[in-house]
């Protein structure tokens, strides 16, 4: 019964994808990391800072701009695409990345992420 609801079936779908994107990447990142830049597992859970940020930053702040507004469909759209956007950019990771394009990259994954979750579990 509950899959008969819109609403219901599409946080489903999406929260599928986002997590099925979330644990890929959090458990790619850093052997990618370990074996193409040659870190130690305690640096690359440094290197993958940046990513945490993101979605502290903006699972906070989309919670709170809910609870004030009450508009929260705007939110699983734009952590989507903004989360898609971030796996294009992780894509382009290559041997040759500087340490600042990585942060860069894995703070936008990060920042969709956070926009996606906060609204999901709502």
């Amino acid at each position: 019964k509950l899959f008969r609801i819109r609403t219901f079936s599409l946080v489903a779908v999406i929260s599928f994808v986002i997590g099925f994107a979330m644990f890929g990447a959090m458990t790619y990142l850093p052997t990618f990391l370990q074996v193409v830049h040659g870190i130690t597992p305690t640096m690359s859970g440094v290197h993958m800072l940046p990513m945490v940020l993101g979605l502290l930053l903006t699972s906070t702040a989309s919670g709170q701009i809910v609870s004030r507004t009450g508009r929260w469909k705007v939110f699983p759209l734009a952590g989507t695409a903004l989360t898609a956007a971030g796996l294009l950019l992780l894509h382009r990771l290559t041997p040759d990345s500087s340490t600042w394009e990585m942060s860069l990259y894995f703070f936008v994954f990060g920042a969709g992420l956070g926009l996606v979750m906060q609204v999901l579990v709502l």
